[in-house]
């Protein structure tokens, strides 16, 4: 019985160090991802295309920055606008946003895009003021915009759903706790 005894108290302490290093292996190490991949995946995808109504907007030569302080992503791009029966009319644009990651697609959208610039060549200051007025429905049309999709050389990384993910000035740090 002692023998009995002896190893129902020798199993308490194994399992718990079982249960430890069960926890350990599931834990994850930080994965950091560059601002310069993300610029590629963008320029790779590029042009961007929306079919709207009336007219087809397209964005290109796309150009992004993120800001630790405030969490935010910035991104410029040139802009053409075509109607039907009109020359196309180009311009620039640059817009901050926050984001969000999709835990299925494993992919970074744009998350409410704000404006802060839309330059359009020719235009008049009335159809300048129509742009501005126009800004929200623009911003609409870029919520939801994929800016990066983790390959499959990435996944392994994400053996579990991050924990808290933070813009940095050169990339974006997904935690895993």
């Amino acid at each position: 019985m002692p023998n009995a005894r002896r190893d129902c108290l020798m199993a308490i302490p194994m399992g718990f160090i079982g249960l430890i290093l069960s926890k350990f292996s599931e834990a994850t190490s930080p994965f950091f991802l560059p601002v310069y991949m993300i610029q590629q995946y963008l320029q790779i995808k590029s042009p961007f295309v929306r079919n709207v109504v009336i007219f087809e907007l397209t964005f290109s030569k796309p150009n992004i920055s993120l800001t630790k302080k405030n969490q935010r992503v910035f991104l410029t791009a040139n802009i053409r606008v075509t109607v039907p029966n009109n020359p196309s009319v180009n311009g620039k644009l640059s817009l901050s946003s926050s984001f969000f990651y999709n835990t299925i697609s494993h992919q970074i959208f744009l998350k409410d895009p704000l404006f802060n610039q839309i330059e359009v060549e020719g235009l008049n200051q009335a159809g300048q003021r129509l742009l501005t007025q126009l800004n929200p429905f623009l911003s609409e049309l870029l919520n939801g915009y994929p800016i990066y999709e983790l390959s499959k050389t990435d996944l392994p990384f994400f053996a579990k759903v991050p924990s808290s993910i933070m813009l940095e000035d050169d990339g974006i740090l997904f935690r895993f706790d």
